[in-house]
């Protein structure tokens, strides 16, 4: 029975907090399609996950876990790109590669599904987004999310906003273990995260020409190993 606390999902029937952003269970959108500067942090953009297909429908424990790490990503997508403001560039000038730190793209149903939404939400707001997903099919364990442009925010307000984005979604934030930095031309800013029993490191990173995300499903304690990897192989 729906509490005056929830908020009914029309589109699963799933109750959700008073004020949420978008369905826990099938990640639609309260929020209207162009979303005011709060709503863009908080709004998940991910629509209900497919129901057929033998890679999404019966996955391995492994595969699974390391699966949902990527509905974190498709959470703060929105906080990072378009809450930061970001200006596209007529002429990319860097775009994600075929492998990471000898981790190879992925081409499969988990990788099509984050490239086919990040598409959708790039197109959406009109920004110049790249995405790919990286590791073992059975384990993918490195999403990055690349925008060409420059943002309006700067380093700290760019992270405040991802981490705000982050808390709203109903991920938890270790704000504590937070690293900055920065690496080649960029000012990074790394933290814990976890959500649906996915622990991982999510960073970003800002500078003139370009803004990404990473998350890294295999941190195994280093937190900024996934982004400075990431940066490296984009820039290369």
């Amino acid at each position: 029975m729906q509490t005056a606390q929830e908020r009914r999902c029309a589109s699963c029937g799933a109750d959700n907090k008073e004020g949420a952003g978008f369905c826990w269970r099938c990640y639609t959108p309260f929020a209207p399609a162009a979303p005011t500067a709060v709503a863009a942090r908080t709004a998940r953009v991910m629509p209900a996950p497919p129901s057929s297909g033998a890679a999404i429908a019966a996955p391995t424990a492994t595969s699974r876990s390391k699966g949902r790490a990527g509905l974190i990503v498709l959470g703060l997508v929105v906080a990072l790109v378009v809450g930061a403001g970001v200006q596209r560039m007529l002429n990319p000038t860097y775009h994600v590669p075929e492998s990471i730190a000898g981790e190879p793209r992925l081409h499969d149903a988990i990788s099509a599904k984050f490239e086919q939404t990040m598409a959708q939400t790039a197109q959406k707001y009109d920004v110049s987004i790249e995405s790919a997903v990286y590791g073992a099919e059975d384990a993918p364990d490195l999403f990055v999310v690349l925008a060409n442009g420059h943002a309006a925010e700067d380093a700290d307000e760019l992270f405040s906003g991802f981490v705000s984005g982050a808390a709203s979604a109903g991920i938890n934030v270790d704000q504590s273990a937070t690293v900055t930095g920065t690496h080649g031309g960029a000012e990074y800013r790394c933290v814990p995260m976890s959500a649906q029993g996915v622990d991982a490191a999510a960073c970003v990173w800002r500078e003139d020409h370009s803004v990404g995300m990473t998350l890294d499903a295999s941190a195994d304690g280093d937190i900024t190993a996934g982004v400075f990897a990431a940066y490296d192989a984009t820039h290369a």
